[in-house]
């Protein structure tokens, strides 16, 4: 993991819950960081931001998004209102990311508190998931095996063939 290019990644479009949940990031968990992360932030949600952030780079679009994650070592996802399922979630899961987020983050998910997410609410506890992640190699695979383990046993389509095939027939 230490050679990825950035540390923190979160991506969102310009809503309102996207838009939220990156302002309280920046506000309340972003000062509580070590202050050598290194911060990606992509999408439209970034078009409000009005100061520079220390070690924050912003990208408002970008086309190919598979360079991105295999350049990150961490995934957020702050929002506090939503429903359903977050593709930013589940595409982090897919490439074994460790994920912190609110609980909105895991909407969707059929278990919850198996997943391997890192869910608060609480912006210090936020900071220190991010933060423990970032620095302790040995939590960082462990929570890496447990993503990857849930996401293959959740999405993985052989799976949902085999049970296709079994109603079908």
């Amino acid at each position: 993991i230490s050679d990825r290019k950035w540390d923190v990644f979160f991506i969102g479009f310009n809503n309102t819950f996207n838009v939220e949940g990156l302002d309280w990031f920046l506000e309340k968990v972003y000062p509580l960081l070590k202050k050598d992360l290194k911060i990606l932030l992509v999408g439209s949600a970034t078009n409000n931001l009005k100061i520079k952030y220390e070690n924050v780079d912003i990208l408002p679009f970008v086309p190919d998004l598979d360079e991105i994650y295999e350049n990150v070592k961490v995934v957020i996802c702050p929002m506090f209102q939503g429903t359903g399922m977050k593709v930013k979630v589940v595409e982090a899961m897919s490439r074994g990311l460790p994920v912190v987020c609110n609980e909105r983050g895991v909407d969707g998910l059929p278990d919850k508190t198996m997943c391997g997410c890192s869910v608060t609410q609480d912006a210090k506890e936020f900071a220190g998931y991010i933060n423990e992640l970032t620095s302790n190699e040995e939590i960082y695979k462990n929570v890496s095996k447990v993503i990857c383990q849930y996401y293959s046993h959740v999405f993985d389509r052989r799976n949902y063939i085999s049970l296709l095939k079994k109603l079908l027939t």
